[in-house]
């Protein structure tokens, strides 16, 4: 980062883009510091998923993902934070310097960027996706609720590396596990010997379809066979939302992840990443942390004293 980026004019200091548990307390912190930013959101956070979490620091009987964005929202207001809600199409690092990016016809330009774009779950083919999300019939995330379906049966569908991973995690909650993979049923040897080893039954065919009959959730194998279940974790991955990354040169890892160092500087400099775009344990609770540590150093950064180290070199 050169000095002629530290003075050249901006409209803002920082531009944040997602508003998401990691790009609302950024707004927080950087609105405290007393720094000009704008938070551009599209309203896509995976948060709002969340019908209830017991998961996050403070709230022993729980708390909906909506609640908790509305109330990180309503905090970072009340400081003089700025959010626009609109959807970002394009952000280039120019040769002055300065970052400049637009949302819906507007230009913003801003001396420091932090990514908080988090990622999109992949999804079962189901109607009615969304209502049995909400009524906890199909659930995504293990680390986050798997105390709740403590000793229920439980059924885990998905692709078989996923599905086979997630079902050792989840053993440690309930002896009740049926695997149900949507490519394959073999099974790595090494992964085989600890899956027989928890107690945890190998499928033996594949899914076809995935449907709700009024009381439960019925998965159609391949053989015919019906098999039908009350919760079924989804174990299907994601997709990280880091094409804005791209466009201004930054390289992705392999999984498609935005790397960082210990202060979440990214290999493109002037550019930060937190939540879940970056390689970490995709929970609010990180992606807050993420947040403080992204914008204690982006204000440190901009502080006319202080000459901005160089932002690492990726693996």
């Amino acid at each position: 980062m050169t000095e002629h980026m530290q003075q050249a004019d901006a409209d803002l200091d920082c531009l944040i883009v997602g508003g998401g548990p990691a790009g609302l307390t950024a707004a927080i912190y950087l609105a405290r510091f007393k720094r000009r930013t704008r938070l551009v959101d599209a309203g896509e956070s995976r948060a709002a998923l969340i019908t209830k979490s017991r998961n996050f620091p403070g709230f022993p009987d729980g708390i909906a993902g909506a609640e908790i964005l509305k109330r990180l929202k309503t905090h970072a207001m009340r400081y003089g934070a700025h959010v626009e809600h609109a959807r970002l199409s394009d952000l280039r690092a120019r040769d002055d310097g300065l970052f400049e990016a637009h949302a819906e016809g507007k230009t913003f330009t801003a001396r420091r960027v932090i990514l908080a774009t988090g990622v999109v779950d992949n999804m079962p083919k189901i109607e009615g996706l969304k209502d049995h999300i909400q009524a906890g019939r199909i659930r995504l995330c293990p680390v986050c609720d798997a105390f709740e379906i403590s000793g229920e049966h439980v059924a885990i569908y998905g692709p078989a590396e996923h599905v086979f991973a997630k079902a050792l995690f989840l053993r440690g909650f309930t002896g009740q596990l049926t695997l149900l993979c949507t490519d394959t049923v073999s099974c790595p040897p090494d992964l085989e010997a600890k899956l027989r080893a928890s107690g945890i039954a190998l499928p033996e065919d594949c899914v076809d379809r995935l449907a709700w009959d009024g009381t439960s959730i019925a998965a159609r194998l391949k053989s015919g066979k019906l098999e039908r279940f009350a919760t079924l974790y989804a174990a299907m991955g994601s997709r990280p939302r880091s094409a804005l990354f791209t466009q201004i040169g930054g390289a992705l890892t392999q999984e498609g992840t935005i790397e960082t160092d210990e202060h979440q500087r990214t290999s493109v400099p002037g550019v930060w990443a937190i939540g879940d775009v970056v390689d970490a344990l995709d929970q609010m609770a990180v992606a807050i942390g993420h947040a403080a540590i992204a914008t204690t150093d982006v204000h440190n950064s901009l502080t006319a004293s202080i000459k901005p180290e160089a932002h690492f070199a990726p693996r």
